[in-house]
């Protein structure tokens, strides 16, 4: 629906907030097979990249430009902890998705047959185009998900959760007031 010239996929985070990245013109930035790794040594970069208006966009060899974000990036993993999630992150929304319909091959040749149907795309592409989002406030109305929560509960820097832990083993309460 998008095509190359408005979609990037990749499973290297630098082709998105490296030195020389290839985002420019790009709407939709998906980050395949992200690995804690790299996006919790490289955080505060992706949190950047999520909520810049602009980016410098720079080619080896060639001076760099600042052009205007309009990306939305993605992730997809497999993994369980791929993205670190502060105490106020206003960026993040995790969801797992369904393996119901792991290795149900003609399920997929199907899907792949309605995105092949022009007819198809376009009635999705005017569903979505026509839908009012007006009221939407991404930071307010997102869902708080329980692998949000437990991505939250997993980025809690070592300090606090010894100091969690300390008051809540030596304070006689239940873990769960907590």
């Amino acid at each position: 629906m998008l095509g190359n010239q408005y979609l990037l996929v990749t499973t290297n985070i630098d082709d998105i907030i490296g030195t020389f990245p290839l985002t420019k013109g790009k709407l939709v930035v998906c980050l395949d097979e992200a690995n804690a790794g790299d996006t919790f040594s490289k955080n505060n970069k992706v949190k950047g990249h999520i909520t810049q208006e602009y980016e410098f966009i720079q080619k080896k060899g060639i001076d760099g430009v600042k052009t205007l974000n309009c990306n939305r990036m993605f992730g997809f993993t497999n993994e369980n902890n791929s993205f670190k999630v502060e105490e106020g992150d206003r960026r993040i929304f995790a969801t797992r998705c369904s393996s119901k319909y792991k290795g149900n091959s003609s399920f997929f040749i199907n899907v792949l047959n309605e995105f092949k149907n022009i007819d198809c795309v376009n009635q999705f592409y005017q569903d979505l185009k026509n839908r009012d989002i007006s009221g939407f406030n991404a930071e307010i109305d997102r869902p708080t998900t329980e692998l949000y929560k437990e991505l939250k509960s997993i980025s809690i820097s070592n300090e606090v959760r010894f100091l969690y832990e300390y008051a809540v083993e030596f304070s006689g309460e239940d873990e769960s007031r907590w």
